[in-house]
């Protein structure tokens, strides 16, 4: 039927932005996943770094006493006595493999008995000049490049304090080798981040996996160098961005640096996390969704069905007034022998016609409100499904935020970003839900004063706002624009929904009949004041306007340029009925072809004391333009 595409259109319109905003919300969902994991992986290198400083400066402060030791001892001129206190001292720090004094020309001094692992001069040899020359030059504790020990069979990290006199002259360096074991065992130990993998990024571009590894994985990447990495992650303090961890290809990493072993920290986890948990939360926006599209599929069906039992009405009722019409025609062929005969039957087939001019009346209404329940649910959908994003939205960020609560690793930046993240999807709430509200109530407004046309004081225009907000949504797509001028504070005491009926139908035929599908064109309703006891009200159009020979019945029941295309011939029979009747004013046309119409009520301020019952009015005899 012809009723029914425009609502199929409306289906089709709302399920496809349902579609686009599925797609938004997986790939917001989606960042959101990769933002957490990137939060995640920071905090994870912070935790190692502060772990790793803190460790390290327990080896300072070991080579600090070391020092002391050597000077009350004479141990730092005294090779013999150094190497005693470096042996023995080497038994009480199982964390390092190697302790020894070198002097000020790089030569060793004194070696801890057990070491296994010869030390060139420090200063001639060039692995070893740039990271001794820096230990002469600092207060603190240097660290080395690490090297492999092939008698440890382990890595080792080089760390070299310089020992000063009493007017700061650098006298010898004490120095030593702290097994890279030691040095990560107790962070080795914690499970706190099973998922998740730590890597130190050394200057000379060494890989070293922290935790946690397979021993055959281990053997296989513990000091690999990377060649496509030369050039190193640069230094980043706040969270760095993800990247594709070229160690293992289904990984990926935050970078960190970490300035105390000249290298950076690499954090790193399974892809595959990032796409369950992003599967979950979809899963759990998808019932939203499925609830959305049922709620959809029910509104469509009622005003499908609506516009059906419209529809059959309407084609009952024109079939039969073309039957009656017929009838009419062969009743007048035959006057003079049939007047006699035929007198009952007239009055008879009178009565039907009068009884379906009235339920035309009647289903006219019910398709315009059907047509304009249809409009509204589509416009109320949109703000409806932006509420229940940003509500899922809202769920899921408060759930990890709860988790990470729950485990303890809450930080500042992650309650900022929840925060932030919370007070977005509530404005974006609350602005959905305010469109929505401000949609259903004009629209409530509008339906019941159609539905039950009770007596009652009202504002001009607020009416009039009223009735074009329920009735633009119906002409939203074609280029046609609506501007008001309306009186301020003009108060009627009279029938509010016979009036919005009155300014629907003059609207809707202006759209209908004044325009052709893609012109383009300007409806204007303008109110005036006439004295105290009335009003005057011009709905005008700058459409193709009315022929001469037209105008005359277009207040004519069943008159219709558009018979056989959904077009009854009672919307201006009803309007004039309406205004005349109920409203107790009149109603003139005006209309130049080719430039335009417009129509002019004027209306008293009280109308009359007494409703008339709703019953077919008779047209005017003549309408001068």
């Amino acid at each position: 039927m012809a009723g029914s595409a425009p609502l199929n259109r409306f289906f089709l319109l709302t399920l496809i932005g349902q579609v686009v905003a599925l797609a938004v919300y997986a790939a917001i969902t989606w960042m959101d996943v990769r933002n957490d994991a990137m939060i995640q992986l920071h905090y994870t290198a912070l935790t190692f770094r502060s772990a790793s400083q803190t460790t390290f400066a327990g080896f300072e402060s070991s080579l600090d006493a070391l020092a002391d030791q050597l000077i009350d001892s004479d141990g730092l001129s005294d090779p013999t006595k150094g190497r005693a206190i470096l042996t023995k001292s080497l038994g009480t720090l199982p964390a390092f493999t190697v302790l020894s004094v070198i002097a000020v020309d790089g030569q060793i001094r004194a070696l801890s008995e057990d070491s296994h692992d010869p030390l060139p001069n420090l200063l001639t040899n060039p692995d070893t000049r740039e990271t001794f020359l820096q230990a002469l030059d600092s207060k603190a504790a240097v660290f080395g490049e690490i090297y492999y020990s092939p008698f440890l069979k382990r890595w080792v990290f080089p760390i070299r304090k310089a020992v000063r006199d009493e007017n700061g002259t650098v006298i010898a360096v004490v120095a030593g080798g702290i097994d890279s074991n030691a040095a990560v065992n107790v962070w080795r130990a914690l499970d706190a981040f099973a998922d998740q993998r730590i890597w130190m990024l050394r200057a000379d571009r060494g890989v070293q996996n922290i935790h946690p590894i397979s021993a055959a994985d281990m053997r296989r990447l513990e000091g690999t160098v990377l060649p496509a990495l030369a050039g190193g992650f640069p230094p980043q303090e706040g969270p760095a961005p993800l990247i594709d961890w070229p160690i293992l290809e289904d990984e990926i990493a935050v970078t960190l640096p970490f300035p105390a072993l000249s290298g950076t920290i690499v954090a790193s986890m399974k892809k595959s996390l990032l796409v369950k948990t992003w599967v979950h939360r979809m899963a759990t926006g998808g019932l939203g969704f499925v609830f959305l599209c049922v709620v959809t599929a029910v509104v469509f069906r009622l005003a499908q069905r609506s516009q059906a039992v419209a529809d059959a009405r309407r084609e009952a009722a024109e079939h039969t007034l073309f039957e009656s019409r017929e009838n009419y025609r062969l009743l007048y062929e035959n006057v003079e022998t049939l007047v006699r005969d035929r007198t009952a039957e007239l009055a008879a087939l009178v009565d039907t016609l009068t009884r379906t001019q009235a339920e035309l009346v009647r289903s006219e209404k019910l398709a315009s409100l059907g047509a304009m329940v249809a409009a509204v649910a589509h416009e109320v959908n949109t703000p409806v499904g932006n509420a229940l994003v940003a509500a899922t939205t809202l769920k899921d960020h408060t759930r990890a935020f709860a988790t990470l609560t729950a485990s303890g690793r809450i930080s500042r930046q992650a309650i900022a970003a929840y925060v932030a993240t919370t007070e977005e999807a509530c404005d974006l709430l609350v602005r959905s839900l305010e469109q929505a509200g401000r949609l259903v109530g004009t629209f409530k407004q509008v339906a019941v004063d159609q539905t039950n046309d009770q007596r009652r004081s009202f504002l001009l225009d607020q009416t009039i706002q009223e009735v074009i907000t329920a009735l633009k949504p119906s002409f939203r797509y074609r280029p046609i624009t609506v501007s008001l001028d309306l009186a301020a504070a003009v108060t009627m005491d009279s029938f509010p929904g016979s009036l919005a009926q009155v300014i629907g139908n003059l609207v809707t035929n202006a759209v209908v009949h004044g325009f052709d599908d893609h012109d383009s064109g300007e409806i204007r309703i303008i109110t005036r004041s006439v004295e105290a006891q009335s009003v005057t009200i011009g709905v005008s159009d700058n459409g193709r306007g009315i022929a001469p020979a037209i105008l005359p019945k277009i207040f004519d029941p069943f008159f219709t340029t558009r018979l056989g295309q959904g077009g009854s011939g009672l919307g201006l029979h009803i309007v004039y009925g309406i205004v005349t009747k109920i409203l107790g004013g009149g109603l003139t046309v005006d209309s130049v072809e080719g430039e335009g119409t417009r129509f002019t009520l004027t209306l008293p301020r009280v109308a009359p004391a007494e409703k008339p019952v709703e019953q077919p009015v008779r047209p005017k005899e003549a309408l001068t333009p």
